[in-house]
């Protein structure tokens, strides 16, 4: 059994090491983006539902993609959703899609308290508080209803 040996030619090292360095120059000046804060929220509404809606996102990237949802991420939903209890007492329309967002988090939590998670609800969820958080930290904000969206 004889062994062989890979012999990379010139031209090939060359394509390499150009690769290696462009790979290093791109990522070299690119930072994560900054995490967001409720200070980058919109004051008034969106701000007051900011930790929750923060909290609560944590929480969705955790979901797992199988029917089974962990403890600790249960714990956590729970913990976000207490969170929102208080800005969805507002009646103007980002309390009351901080209050559709509590609804979600509620009916995820059931369904995985009851062993019948799906993961498309929890995805829903997920997409349900970027909208939320896309109107609350965009500015100037828009007129209508986060929640209207989806």
């Amino acid at each position: 059994m004889s062994r062989r040996r890979t012999v990379l030619t010139r031209p090939t090292r060359y394509l390499a090491a150009a690769l290696c360095l462009t790979a290093a120059a791109c990522t070299q000046g690119s930072s994560s983006p900054r995490a967001l804060t409720a200070a980058d929220f919109t004051p008034g509404s969106c701000r007051a539902a900011a930790p929750g809606v923060l909290a609560l996102r944590t929480a969705v990237r955790t979901l797992p993609t199988k029917p089974r949802v962990p403890t600790q991420t249960l714990a956590d939903l729970t913990a976000a959703q207490a969170q929102l209890k208080a800005p969805g007492s507002g009646t103007d329309a980002v309390s009351r899609a901080a209050l559709d967002l509590f609804q979600q988090a509620g009916y995820v939590r059931l369904l995985a308290v009851g062993n019948s998670y799906d993961p498309t609800y929890g995805a829903r969820l997920g997409r349900a508080v970027e909208r939320f958080i896309t109107t609350c930290t965009t500015a100037p904000q828009p007129s209508g209803s986060p929640s209207s969206a989806g």
